[in-house]
């Protein structure tokens, strides 16, 4: 649906919003969403609902 970011980030904690809509600015659909987050070493996937 939509990749939030794609860079490489200081050591540390960040975060990071979504405005619930697409890549292609449409409002993304009510439903559950998987979060895929990355670093050196180290992949999480987590679930996520989205209610509009």
């Amino acid at each position: 649906v939509k990749t939030l970011v794609d860079r490489k980030f200081q050591p540390g904690t960040h975060s990071v919003v979504w405005n619930g809509r697409t890549n292609r600015g449409l409002p993304a659909a009510s439903g559950a969403y998987f979060v895929r987050m990355q670093a050196k070493g180290f992949v999480e996937v987590r679930k996520m609902l989205l209610l509009q």
